[in-house]
């Protein structure tokens, strides 16, 4: 199953907002991140991070 455009933008939206909320605004580490990866592959690869128990 592919996903549309409209699917995608709205996806790409949804984990701007996600990540708006958790980071610092003008952060140029994460701004250079979403660039590269996109902000669903950003907001995946924290949440995730998120889920590790601490040792």
């Amino acid at each position: 199953m592919s996903a549309t455009t409209s699917d995608v933008d709205e996806a790409d939206r949804l984990a701007r907002v996600k990540l708006s909320c958790t980071i610092e605004p003008g952060d140029l580490r994460v701004t250079g991140l979403v660039s590269e990866l996109g902000a669903s592959k950003v907001l995946g690869h924290l949440e995730a991070a998120a889920e590790v128990e601490p040792h």
